[in-house]
Formats: structure tokens, C-alpha cells, sequence
């Protein structure tokens, strides 16, 4: 699972969040064509190859010398094979957890006879639960450290070494938040975040997935631009809220 920084610009922060639950059941509706699922497959094999089997084919001996037996198994000897695979084997294997989940009853999932997934799911999805600061406390700064402003510390304190959590107080006695107004705080202009929310719409460097695996990302100065742009000209009563979100 993932955790990347949120920037909620605005009031009312965890309302626009709220539309991006994973848990947000819908009524019934498509959620990807077959072509889509198809598509999808396609791109995430690409992704892998270029993340993982790429790598692997550069130095055989040096990747397989670093990784499980399991992980050797499949990237020397499963994985080819994808590559080569039909749009129709492509589908299937798409498709499988879908038919998993309805087999089980974990979810209310239809597949039609067009091959569409239809599902009560949030196609909007980003988050699956989320912690004000959380690892990412104290991004904000405030210009009187005496002022005060939310602080959070990650959930689970106790995985937390005594040095992590007088880190987080530290950030405190420095005028370190996780949310105030535009007018108090001295690092506007440092802000970044892997996602923005402004206005209830959602900007994003990239397609967040599974252990921190991004798709689609955007060229790093593009994004810091994006941002700076998102940031540019709002009124300095302006909220700005930092999330650690997970997925």
C-alpha cells in the first residue's frame, strides 16, 4: 500500500476529500469497457517491464542476487511470457479478480456479456483513509511560531522510536503545522505535494498504485510548476490543509 502527500487548498478540506473515498459506494454503473481493461493490462505489464524487467535484463546475475526466490521465479521465467500475450489473454487476466470478488461476495460486481465491469465502486478513488500531517507533519511553517496551528503526529506512535517522536516535537517548538491561512505561514513558495485539491477537484503528479508504484507521472518541473500555478494569486485568508493520504 501507498502513502503520498495531499495539499487541500481551501475551507472545508476534508469535505472536498470526500468525494474521492475508496469506501464511497456508488449506484450501479460501468466502470471499465472491455477494450478499457484490456488497455489498462497492457499498460500496466508496460510499466512493470520498464520499472522491473528492464532492470533485470541489464545485470541478470547482480538483480537476482537481490531478490526473493519467488520474485526471481516470475521476472525470469512468468513475466515474458506477458509480453507476448493476445488481447484476449490480456482480458482475462484483468478480469479474474473481478470474478474473484463476486465469487466470494466481497463486492457487488457485474460482468456483462460486452465484457464490461460494472460496480459500486468510486471510479473517482485516490484514498483510503487519510491523517492530517501523519509522516508528512510539519510541512507548513508559520511566520510567529508562537501562533497556533495543528500539528499531527502519525497514527501508531508506538512504531515510533523515542529520536522519531522528539522529531515531531521539535517540529512544534519550530512553528512546523499541518494547516493555516496563507497570511501566516513563511514557505508558501517551498509547497509541494504528490496531489492538490483545490475548488474540490483533484491534480495529481501521477497515478498512484500499490507500494508506492506510479503510473502516468508527470516530468518533476512540470508538476512543481503546476503547483506554483495552483498556488499563484489566492487571497491570503486562504486555508491551505496537508494530508497524509493512503491507498
Amino acid at each position: 500500500m501507498s502513502h503520498f502527500l495531499t495539499l487541500v487548498i481551501g475551507d472545508e478540506p476534508e469535505k472536498q476529500l470526500a468525494k474521492y473515498a475508496e469506501n464511497l459506494e456508488l449506484p450501479m454503473h460501468l466502470y471499465m469497457t472491455k477494450e478499457q481493461l484490456i488497455s489498462e493490462k497492457r499498460k500496466e505489464i508496460e510499466e512493470y517491464k520498464k520499472n522491473y524487467y528492464d532492470v533485470f535484463l541489464q545485470d541478470k546475475d547482480a538483480y537476482l542476487a537481490n531478490c526473493r526466490k519467488e520474485h526471481a521465479d516470475y521476472i525470469e521465467n512468468e513475466f515474458p511470457k506477458h509480453l507476448n500475450w493476445t488481447d484476449e489473454q490480456m482480458y482475462e487476466d484483468a478480469v479474474k479478480y473481478y470474478r474473484m470478488d463476486i465469487d466470494d461476495g466481497s463486492e457487488n460486481i457485474e460482468i456483462h456479456e460486452d465484457g464490461s465491469v460494472w460496480r459500486t465502486y468510486n471510479n473517482d478513488a485516490k484514498w483510503d483513509w487519510y491523517q492530517m500531517g501523519g509522516r508528512y507533519a510539519g510541512r507548513l511553517k508559520l511566520k510567529d511560531i508562537s501562533m497556533y496551528a495543528p500539528l499531527y503526529y502519525p497514527k501508531f506512535p508506538t512504531f515510533y522510536s523515542r529520536e522519531d517522536l522528539n522529531y515531531f516535537k521539535k517540529l512544534k517548538a519550530e512553528g512546523r503545522c499541518d494547516q493555516a491561512r496563507i497570511k501566516d505561514i513563511s514557505n508558501v513558495e517551498e509547497i509541494s505535494a504528490f496531489a492538490v485539491v483545490k475548488d474540490g477537484k483533484w491534480y495529481e503528479r501521477g497515478k498512484m498504485g500499490w507500494f508506492a508504484v506510479v503510473s502516468d507521472e508527470k516530468d518533476k518541473d512540470v508538476w512543481i510548476e503546476e503547483v506554483k500555478q495552483l498556488l499563484a494569486s489566492l487571497p491570503p485568508d486562504t486555508l491551505l490543509t496537508m494530508y497524509d493520504c493512503h491507498i
